[in-house]
């Protein structure tokens, strides 16, 4: 569990490893530049605070305002740089697959569903797949910071 002070975490690829569709030029500057001014704004604003020595995840639970914003935003970047690969998978399997299907029929309409909330989101954002505490699939929209924990 990652706690202050927050490091900026290395891609966990090389930074030309998903041309074309990201350039190497594009993770330099959302990894690098964007993702570490979230970082380095998080550690400016924890000390002297009952954050000083919490986790990234509780702080993402419990902070608000501007703690909350770089917390957060923090945190999804690290989930979005995982969840990208320059090894292409064949798809969803096993107890995934089989929620996929129920609730949207298939990947393919997973997938179309998911681009499409994504093509309206307006402004700052994020897309993602949630399992609920129900164990239902959902495709979430949030703005700015928000984050489905």
């Amino acid at each position: 569990m990652m706690k202050a002070p927050f490091n900026l975490p290395p891609l966990p690829y090389e930074p030309n490893a998903l041309e074309p569709a990201l350039s190497s030029e594009t993770l330099h500057l959302h990894h690098d530049k964007h993702h570490r001014a979230y970082v380095d704004k998080l550690n400016e604003l924890i000390p002297n605070t009952e954050f000083a020595n919490t986790s990234l995840d509780k702080i993402v639970l419990t902070a608000t305002g501007d703690i909350y914003n770089n917390a957060a935003q923090h945190w999804n970047h690290m989930f979005y740089w995982k969840s990208m690969t320059p090894q292409p998978k064949a798809g969803p399997q096993g107890i995934l697959k089989q929620e996929v299907d129920r609730t949207f029929g298939n990947v393919e309409r997973l997938k179309e569903d998911f681009f499409s909330i994504g093509k309206v989101h307006f402004g700052s954002g994020w897309v993602w797949l949630v399992l609920d505490t129900k164990k239902s699939l959902h495709i979430l929209s949030t703005h700015d910071a928000g984050n489905p924990m």
